[in-house]
């Protein structure tokens, strides 16, 4: 799996979330066209490279959101989202809640 062009992709998104990740950066990682990486990446994972990027950020993020105590800007900033704004309208259009709410409602029952 990891020897395959898109799993040593994926293994690079998960190393590197947090910087800007182009789909001509990852396909060149692939060795592939940025065309044919792209129709493979979505075949394979059922998402575009762009969507499973940021769904593993959001995903990484509610760790962060719940057990730390980092101001949700800085977290949106060491998650690779631009921005509070752009990590909270992401994080909503994902999970359905905003970060703070999130963070809110789990820490609840995590404490």
């Amino acid at each position: 799996w990891l020897g395959m062009p898109l799993g040593k992709v994926a293994c690079h998104i998960s190393e590197h979330f947090h910087e800007p990740l182009d789909n001509v950066a990852l396909a060149r990682l692939a060795g592939l066209s940025e065309r044919t990486f792209e129709r493979q990446f979505r075949a394979h994972y059922g998402l575009t490279p762009q969507q499973y990027v940021r769904r593993l950020r959001v995903r990484i993020a509610c760790h962060a959101l719940v057990h730390g105590d980092l101001p949700i800007g800085q977290i949106a900033m060491e998650h690779g989202f631009a921005d509070q704004s752009h990590f909270t309208r992401e994080f909503r259009e994902l999970l359905g809640a905003t970060p703070g709410d999130y963070r809110k409602n789990f820490r609840r029952h995590d404490r």
